[in-house]
């Protein structure tokens, strides 16, 4: 005897189905996806193939831009290559004193070309080497580099304020370049490299203390048009919901030109700072860093005399 056919749809597992159906779905987007996202992978000859177009036609006043800033790969390339790069995502928010030109190394469709616009900047070239985009683009007007702050610290004076004494920070390590302010192992003034706002930063570390402030002085310092200070805290601190700014104060031989406060919030962040009747000649400079409360204040800078 023949079941019944309407009985028989009844008994379809109508959830079930639909799971599979999903699942046969998601199998197929997940394949497509791979092989878009493998064919968008630059393979290590591409990284060779687009550092040595590069290197053939590099100048200098050159620099050299990988965006996105995690994607990496190509660093042992740049390296072997000798030639300055940086880690970044968008163009429109740096400062590239001291460089005339960009060469952008842009893989994952990433790279965003309006905001080099947007800066006035000119493409030059593009050239596609696999699947990396190099880009060069001319800057119409460099900011001349008249000093790096950074690149001098091991000829700064750097000591602690405290009830009007001066304690000066020993040299803590000559390799690293860094200035040992104790008590406690963060307390020190250095260089670092470090990652942050989406990008590769070369920077000063510089952990307020509770017991003074932090003095990091230069002399001979040439001043064409300007300084360029730029700061920001960890992410591990601005999690910290009750901790305290970060002030910098910013003097010129011996007069406050800008007090800069770092709040308790992500990000990068850019003061300029145009001292009037102070431009040309050599000047003192002097960044004092303080907080009223030090607690998980991982704070870095970076300054140029442009």
């Amino acid at each position: 005897m023949m079941g019944n056919p309407i009985v028989a749809r009844k008994r379809l597992n109508y959830p079930a189905l639909a799971l599979l159906l999903l699942f046969v779905g998601i199998t197929l987007w997940s394949w497509y996806f791979y092989a878009q996202r493998a064919a968008e992978v630059p393979a290590p000859g591409d990284w060779r193939a687009a550092v040595e177009y590069v290197k053939g036609q590099f100048k200098d006043g050159d620099l050299l831009v990988s965006v996105p800033w995690w994607a990496d790969e190509g660093e042992e390339n740049y390296v072997e290559a000798g030639l300055p790069y940086r880690f970044l995502q968008r163009v429109d928010k740096e400062v590239f004193a001291g460089y005339s030109r960009l060469w952008v190394l842009a893989t994952f469709g990433r790279f965003k070309e309006d905001q080099a616009e947007k800066r006035g900047y000119r493409l030059e070239k593009l050239q596609k080497i696999g699947p990396i985009s190099v880009y060069l683009y001319s800057i119409p007007q460099p900011e001349p580099l008249s000093y790096d702050f950074r690149e001098n610290i091991d000829k700064a004076r750097v000591f602690v304020r405290s009830n009007r004494r001066d304690r000066d920070c020993r040299k803590w390590d000559a390799a690293k370049r860094m200035h040992f302010c104790g008590p406690a192992s963060w307390h020190w003034v250095g260089p670092e490299t470090i990652e942050r706002d989406m990008a590769q930063r070369d920077v000063l570390w510089a952990h307020p203390m509770a017991e003074g402030e932090i003095h990091i002085a230069y002399d001979n310092v040439p001043i064409k048009k300007e300084l360029v200070v730029q700061h920001g805290l960890s992410e591990y601190s601005v999690r910290l919901k009750e901790g305290a700014p970060v002030l910098i104060d910013v003097y010129i031989d011996g007069v406050l030109q800008k007090r800069i406060k770092q709040d308790n919030v992500r990000g990068w962040f850019i003061d300029r700072i145009e001292p009037e009747g102070m431009l040309g000649d050599r000047h003192e400079v002097e960044f004092v860093i303080r907080t009223r409360n030090e607690g998980r204040r991982h704070f870095h800078f970076s300054a140029q005399a442009i």
